[in-house]
């Protein structure tokens, strides 16, 4: 009698591990077939997405000292008077890298420097680029190519054409990208694009006219600096103060 229940017990444990077998093994064919299916999906999409391009630049901030001899002369006059007691206050260039990220995300730089020289419909209608032809092609319900109209139906405050404060926001958004590595101080600036040329001549215009606009605000500054050491220059009375200020001057 209790070799039969034996047997029972032994056969009813072979039958619920072998089902649990044939559910494990079920469920792993769905599983396998899910994930193959979603795999197969993202592969398809993939192929019918546009491609997006991005061109990159690393920049790498001027000394701002002259401790190695490369110090702009802005800095060169700042430190110089410094020596003889007249302080400079806000001559002084600060954080070069900061200023630049803040220029370059600015409105304003935008405005000035980037929107005269791009088609909004090139931000907020486009579709694709055709790499053989170099056509950029819109989405015809928001811009007519042939007509070279504004088909795209908005409410205020939006408005056709689009205004720079709308292509700013999608290009700072979608199109700019900003990072500074906080040990080096080196700015990676990149813009990407469906048109790789035209992300690329974006990079360079935004790094030409940053350049330029650091460039005359260090001429200002140096101006600024030697305007202040003449006006110390004559209204001093102490002797020594007054040969060295000349010194500076030459």
């Amino acid at each position: 009698m209790v070799s039969n229940e034996n047997q029972q017990n032994t056969s009813d444990q072979d039958i619920d591990l072998g089902y649990i077998f044939s559910v494990l093994l079920r469920r792993k064919l769905l599983l396998l077939g899910i994930t193959s299916f979603i795999t197969l999906l993202v592969a398809c999409l993939s192929l019918f997405m546009p491609n997006i391009y991005r061109s990159t630049a690393l920049l790498v901030p001027v000394e701002q000292n002259d401790e190695m001899g490369g110090g702009s002369l802005g800095g060169s006059v700042s430190s110089a008077a410094a020596l003889v007691g007249i302080d400079l206050g806000g001559l002084g260039q600060g954080d070069l890298t900061d200023q630049a990220i803040e220029v370059i995300e600015s409105l304003n730089f935008f405005e000035e420097y980037i929107y005269p020289i791009i088609n909004p419909q090139d931000f907020i209608a486009i579709r694709s680029w055709n790499y053989k032809t170099g056509e950029i092609k819109y989405n015809k319900r928001k811009f007519d190519a042939k007509s070279n109209s504004w088909t795209r139906k908005v409410n205020y405050p939006l408005q056709n054409p689009p205004s720079a404060q709308e292509v700013y926001k999608i290009f700072k958004q979608k199109n700019l990208f900003v990072n500074k590595d906080k040990q080096t101080n080196f700015v990676e600036i990149s813009v990407q694009h469906h048109s790789p040329i035209l992300a690329r001549d974006l990079l360079d215009s935004i790094i030409d006219n940053v350049n330029t606009l650091f460039r005359e605000d260090e001429k200002d500054r140096a101006t600024q600096s030697v305007s202040y050491i003449n006006d110390s220059l004559y209204s001093t009375d102490i002797t020594e103060v007054r040969i060295a200020l000349s010194e500076l001057l030459k």
